[in-house]
């Protein structure tokens, strides 16, 4: 990722974003399609922890 992270879904989610350190630095509720703005974060590993009604995910992302 080097500025924006762009998420899409058929279900309604929650969307946690966490840092190498496991601080919580972001929490969005969405539908569909929505943009996460990494422009401002220092470049490093990242976790996205995504919420849904049929479950959970988390990915690790590298911020560029």
């Amino acid at each position: 990722v080097k500025d924006v992270l762009t998420l899409e879904s058929n279900e309604k989610l929650q969307v946690e974003v966490f840092t190498i350190l496991g601080e919580k630095i972001m929490e969005l509720h969405l539908e569909n399609l929505v943009t996460i703005d990494f422009s401002k974060n220092t470049p490093g590993v990242y976790f996205i922890k995504a919420f849904s009604t049929s479950g959970s995910k988390t990915f690790k992302i590298v911020k560029n």
